[in-house]
Formats: structure tokens, C-alpha cells, sequence
């Protein structure tokens, strides 16, 4: 057998940051939990969280940090264009502060508080060891002294339904030696983290293009939890993509090695010049700032370049940012690093003409003529950039950096109620289905993922994965 007992009050699928949190909640209730988790270790993309939202917290009251709990359904409510289920973030507000309690009394750990961008909300209680401690030395611990049974290198394949259309069991397959076995239970969390790592989903249920989507994940993302439901007739909803702005193109080299480099952020995070695959300007490119919105932006190219000139490279190296704040030291370094290893992100010319024809923009000579023209008059009057952005293009060489848009997650795919349970086509619930996490975080975003309240993605794991455990222990109770 793959399990202990064929029979368990609950399996959860997929042990990342909500599937334990749903683990643990079981456990509280006394629940018989089995979690499942089809890669060799657990955690998943939650390893690698920095921290989660929380709003009127302990810590917050005890700094002084006057953010109200209105204040954020209102930010969310205007950012998601009401879009998003404001029922389902009036809870996840209200509970957050007691979400931050629940998880130190499991065994995790705080350190301090930060936001993002250039107008984040101090939201973000940061974990201490991010999200590998959090779930290894707190969540994980919690429910094994618990006995909540977990399994790895298992697979679900399929939800079974008894006649009534409601949960009866799921069957796990192993990926070693293809053992199957049904599991009976009146209750199944889906909590399989989304779907970053499959460009057929992301292609399907976004209007990113996947080609130019740049991973940055634990690569086991492939919208598992999404298809078991389909296959029930579970509504097929739309996602989003959380986005991190721009990210260096190489798909040779894997995401995570460009992030937070000199290379990469300097064409990417200072407001400097976008040109698209026509070698036009698309966008204010402050907008940056904000990951979320400039990820969107750079979603409707085909292309995307930061162009460059050398008097630009020479002051980032010796003086700080203008959105970052931060000084590049090692950008000339990893610069001539990358020529040396003919990085395909990054181009090189003389003379912006040379510069266009290597990277097959014809346009891209008017733009900059246009762009100094509006430094010069210290306006920016085509897109309404901050004159203190605007920089001309002068100083050979020229450099062109390549970038697609990074991401940190791909959110969605299901519909839910509020209690996180799975409803079907025609909007009904299909009983005793629930999602969490990433596979149903679309009730809270819009089309874009909102770094003013920082950390609600991850804070959202919680809540979600405790509300569905409520939501059954308040249904068994009938």
C-alpha cells in the first residue's frame, strides 16, 4: 500500500505553503489528514516566500504603523477594478492579523517588517528563514507531531464521485513503480500550486504569451490540481500571472540566477528606455516600480529591450539607482562577462543604427532621437514618464538587454466560493471538492498581481488553507 489506511477524513494534494497550512488545521480539529506530494521533497514554490500580508497585527499595533483594515479592502477593491471577490478579502483581512498568531503558535517565526516598490504598505511580516523555515521548521514539524501522514513521489490521478455527485475518494499512483490505490474520503483539498510550468495553461487561461514568461519557481507547477477538478466538471476560470517585472531572456539559464543582479535589474528596475520588437517606446517605464503593473506592460510585446549607453552604465556603477536607491558595482564586471560568453540577452554596438539592425528593430533610431529630445525638454510629453527618468542616449557603445517577464507564480484556473469550495459549470458546489493556494487565488487579484499590499499571496496560502479545513469541520458537524 502507498498509505497507512485506505480511509482518511481528509486528503490534501500538493505540500507546499497551503497545503500545510490545511494539514496543520486538520490536525487542530483532529481531523485524519493524509497529504500528498508528488515531488521528492515538500514545500514547493513556498519554500522560497519571503513573508506573508497581514493588516492591524501585533507587531504592527507595537511599531506604530497605522494601516487599517478598510484601508486595504479599498486599495484592493479600485486596484482589482472590483474584479476581485471582496467577501472572500473582507475575511482574509479580518483573519490576517490571527493568521500571523496561529502560525508563531505552530512554530514559525517572524523577523521584521518590509514592503515593496516604491509605495508599499509595511504589510509584509517577513518569516525568519522565509519560507523554507517557516514550512520546515514550522509548519511541517507541527503536523507530523500531529500524525498527519504525508507521502511523497505520489501522484493523484483521479477524484471519484458517488452517486450524489459529491467527494467519495481519490486514486494515487506512485512514480516509481506505478502502484495505484483508491483512497475513500468524503473530502479533497486541491493545494497543487498553479500552473507557472505549463505554457499550455498559461497560454489558455491568461493573455500572457508563455514564450516570453520566465519562471521563477520549484518547477513542479503544471496546473495538477486544475485538470482532477476539470474532470469532474469543476468551471474552467480564468488566471493571472504574479509577475516580477522584467527578467534577463536566456532559456538556458534558469531564472533564479539573474535575480537581484546587477545585469538585470539595472535595465529593468531604473526607469530607463523599454523599446518593444519594433524598437518603439510602449510604456512609461517607471512603472517598474510597481512589478505587478510593469509586468503587464511588457506582457503585450512580443519583444522587450532596456536600451543603454555607456555614460548610463558608468553612473549606475558608481552611483545609486534612481527607483532602487541601489548602487551597481558589479555591472560593468557581469557586463563583460556576458560579452565574453555571448550572453543571447545582451547586444552590443558602436552606433545606435548598428545597434537597431543587430536586434532587428527599424525603429528604434526615430524613438531615441524622439526620447532625447524629450530629456532635453525635461518633459516627457509622449508618456508621461517623471523628468527625473528621463536620460538621454548619447555615449557609445550602446547596449541592448533582451528581457521577458518574470513570474513568480501562475494563479487560478478554478472557481470558488468563499468557504473555498470548488464549484462546478453551472456555479453550484461540488461537494466536498475544495482548492487553495494558487489553484484559487484569482478571487482575490484582478489581472495583475498588486505589490502595494505586499505579501498577500502568501498570506492568502494561509488563510486559505485553514478557511477549507473550517469549512469541512463545520460541515461534518451537521
Amino acid at each position: 500500500m502507498i498509505t497507512r489506511k485506505s480511509k482518511y477524513d481528509l486528503v490534501i494534494v500538493g505540500a507546499g505553503l497551503s497545503g500545510f497550512a490545511a494539514a496543520v488545521e486538520a490536525a487542530d480539529h483532529g481531523l485524519n489528514a493524509l497529504l500528498v506530494e508528488k515531488g521528492r521533497t515538500v514545500g514547493g514554490t513556498g519554500n522560497y516566500v519571503e513573508g506573508m500580508f497581514a493588516v492591524e497585527s501585533d507587531y504592527q499595533k507595537q511599531h506604530g504603523i497605522n494601516i487599517t483594515k478598510k484601508q486595504i479592502l479599498k486599495i484592493e477593491q479600485d486596484f482589482t477594478h472590483h474584479t476581485a471577490d471582496m467577501r472572500v478579502w473582507r475575511d482574509y483581512v479580518d483573519k490576517s492579523a490571527g493568521n500571523i498568531r496561529w502560525m508563531q503558535k505552530h512554530g514559525v517565526k517572524f523577523g521584521s517588517m518590509r514592503n515593496l516598490g516604491t509605495k508599499g504598505l509595511s504589510v509584509w511580516h517577513i518569516f525568519e528563514g522565509h519560507g523554507f523555515a517557516a514550512i520546515h521548521d514550522g509548519l511541517q514539524k507541527a503536523a507530523e507531531s500531529k500524525n498527519i501522514e504525508i507521502v511523497t513521489s505520489t501522484k493523484a490521478t483521479e477524484l471519484r464521485l458517488n452517486d450524489n455527485g459529491e467527494i467519495q475518494g481519490i486514486v494515487l499512483e506512485t512514480y516509481s513503480d506505478n502502484e495505484r490505490q483508491f483512497i475513500q474520503a468524503p473530502y479533497v483539498i486541491l493545494a497543487t500550486g498553479g500552473f507557472l510550468n505549463s505554457p499550455t495553461l498559461i497560454d489558455r487561461l491568461t493573455d500572457y504569451d508563455s514564450r516570453r514568461v520566465t519562471p521563477m519557481n520549484s518547477g513542479k507547477n503544471t496546473g495538477d490540481g486544475l485538470k482532477l477538478a476539470w474532470s469532474i466538471g469543476a468551471y474552467k476560470a480564468k488566471g493571472f500571472i504574479m509577475s516580477f517585472g522584467g527578467s534577463l531572456k536566456d532559456d538556458h539559464t534558469p531564472a533564479y540566477e539573474f535575480r537581484g543582479t546587477d545585469i538585470n535589474n539595472a535595465p529593468t528596475r531604473e526607469g530607463l528606455l523599454w523599446v518593444n520588437q519594433l524598437g518603439d517606446r510602449f510604456a512609461n517605464e517607471d512603472v517598474s516600480a510597481n512589478w505587478g503593473v510593469g509586468g503587464r506592460s511588457l506582457a503585450r510585446q512580443a519583444k522587450t529591450f532596456g536600451i543603454l549607453d555607456q555614460s548610463q552604465i558608468d553612473y549606475l556603477s558608481e552611483n545609486c539607482g534612481p527607483i532602487t536607491g541601489k548602487k551597481y558595482a558589479e555591472l560593468k564586471i557581469q557586463i563583460k562577462n556576458a560579452l565574453t560568453n555571448n550572453a543571447p540577452f545582451l547586444t552590443v554596438a558602436k552606433t545606435i543604427p548598428e545597434l537597431a539592425q543587430k536586434i532587428k528593430t527599424p525603429n528604434l533610431q526615430a524613438t531615441i532621437q524622439r526620447y532625447n529630445s524629450l530629456c532635453e525638454n525635461e518633459k516627457d510629453t509622449d508618456l508621461g514618464k517623471d523628468a527625473k527618468f528621463l536620460v538621454p542616449l548619447k555615449h557609445s557603445p550602446y547596449y541592448a538587454f533582451e528581457f521577458g517577464d518574470g513570474a513568480f507564480c501562475a494563479a487560478g484556473g478554478l472557481r470558488v466560493d468563499p468557504q473555498n469550495c470548488v464549484l462546478s459549470d453551472d456555479g453550484q458546489k461540488i461537494r466536498g471538492l475544495y482548492a487553495v493556494g494558487n489553484d484559487a487565488a484569482n478571487v482575490i487579484t484582478g489581472d495583475s498581481y498588486d505589490v502595494i499590499v505586499s505579501g498577500a499571496e502568501a498570506g492568502y496560502c494561509i488563510y486559505s488553507g485553514r478557511n477549507a479545513v473550517q469549512a469541512i469541520e463545520t460541515e461534518t458537524n451537521r
